[in-house]
């Protein structure tokens, strides 16, 4: 008897749970799935010392030029570090006028991690971070930020007519990976990649590592100021640079910049190569033997490196390409190499280096089949 009736109770107990159970799981759920994006602008205050954002926007802002917006917002004063992890925000450009995706407000100076891949898209005027006069961005890490900015704004930087402040770039484990930043800045018309909008200066731009993707429009830099700005002061100790065209080289840079034709010896079945010259990496197009430069001329780039600089210490990493004949029938197959040198070239009259390959390296070249 007394078993029936503990087991009738456990049954009217299980019942009573049952629902609350689902009840819980089903909030938990929703809570979950919205945590995952956020329609409600976010403010880092200065009294904060350490924020992680996350998630993808999914709100609407109208602003004007008289009351501008933003979806996150760093307070003067912020000191701290923010971690970047997995952040998106995507505005249309069209119908987001003077909407700006992420602004540091002059006065804050905000260490940046990197985690995971982030997406920034400004609106018209805005820049896709937005880095004023007298505000400091220090990006590290070892995620990915690709940063877009409206028409007449940097990608990162300055919004229409305005200069970018400062931005170093740095190595910081904390993002996990190779604790290298990835960064691809875009900026719209008349606005560099990375520095000032259109009428912008370019600020100060410090890169000592990362990769870097900085695409400014046909009448600004890429890396400095935008169409109808003045050079900041734009140092680069590090990192690989895809488009490096363009840059505004810093008239008051203490070192004092020249630019050193650099020539590379050319062969049918060189290809897929990174030059890397005073700790800068710059990379041929694949498939082709021309680096890319201002003048177009097949193996010929020029490099900007200190002036008291005599000799350039080189690296090149290069993959051969050459035909076999197949031993399976008519016909050829490609095969692939790869080789790396090391040299120390002297820079000569009319500030010219030639890449001089060994007798060894020219043999290796020459007899790979």
């Amino acid at each position: 008897m007394l078993l029936r009736e503990a087991y009738i109770m456990i049954k009217r107990l299980i019942a009573l749970l049952l629902p609350l159970s689902v009840c819980f799981c089903v909030s938990f759920s929703a809570f979950a799935a919205e945590s995952k994006t956020f329609s409600a602008p976010i403010v880092v205050k200065s009294t904060d010392q350490t924020r992680t954002l996350s998630g993808k926007w999914n709100g609407r802002l109208s602003a004007s030029r008289e009351d501008p917006k933003n979806v996150i917002l760093v307070e003067s004063g912020f000191k701290g570090t923010i971690t970047l992890d997995n952040l998106s925000v995507e505005l249309d450009k069209a119908s987001s006028d003077y909407v700006c995706a992420f602004r540091i407000e002059p006065g804050a100076s905000p260490t940046i991690i990197l985690k995971g891949k982030n997406i920034f898209t400004s609106g018209n005027n805005r820049a896709g971070i937005e880095i004023p006069k007298g505000a400091w961005a220090k990006i590290e890490g070892g995620g990915t930020v690709s940063a877009t900015g409206g028409d007449y704004a940097a990608g990162i930087g300055g919004g229409n007519g305005k200069s970018l402040g400062r931005i170093s770039v740095n190595k910081n484990a904390a993002g996990g990976g190779n604790g290298v930043p990835e960064i691809t800045a875009v900026g719209g018309a008349d606005a560099a990649g990375i520095g000032g909008g259109r009428g912008g200066n370019g600020g100060s731009i410090l890169i000592n590592c990362g990769l870097i993707n900085a695409t400014g429009h046909d009448n600004a830099q890429h890396i400095g100021f935008g169409m109808g700005g003045k050079p900041g002061d734009t140092r680069l100790y590090g990192g690989r640079l895809l488009n490096f065209d363009r840059i505004g080289w810093s008239e008051t840079d203490s070192a004092g910049r020249k630019e050193i034709k650099f020539i590379v010896p050319q062969y049918d079945r060189l290809i897929d190569a990174t030059i890397r010259v005073a700790d800068i990496d710059y990379s041929m197009n694949a498939g082709d033997v021309t680096l890319p430069d201002k003048n177009a001329e097949k193996g010929v780039h020029y490099v900007y490196v200190p002036k008291s600089l005599k000799k350039l210490d080189v690296q090149i990493k290069f993959d051969l390409i050459w035909i076999h004949e197949s031993p399976f029938g008519p016909g050829e197959y490609k095969s692939r190499s790869s080789q790396q040198i090391e040299r120390n070239e002297p820079i000569g009259e009319n500030n010219e280096c030639v890449l001089e390959f060994t007798d060894h390296t020219l043999d290796y070249i020459n007899s790979v089949r």
